[in-house]
């Protein structure tokens, strides 16, 4: 009775790992990396963001220029 326990209570636990681990997502990515430094794409975006104020533009009109 008690292994009977002991494999079901594996069995769950092996499971609910097997299920956190589909449910991995991504947050943010490694574009490039110059010396120590690691340049993540989010820090791109919010440069161009940025860059795109800077130039009195929003978001939505660099969009439709550039299409």
């Amino acid at each position: 009775m008690r292994r009977l326990a002991i494999r079901v209570l594996l069995f769950s636990l092996s499971l609910g790992i097997a299920v956190q681990m589909g449910r991995q997502e991504i947050v943010d990515r490694i574009v490039a990396r110059v010396e120590n430094d690691i340049i993540l794409l989010s820090d791109i975006r919010a440069l161009s963001r940025y860059q795109l104020f800077l130039d009195g533009k929003s978001e939505t009109d660099a969009r439709f220029s550039s299409g």
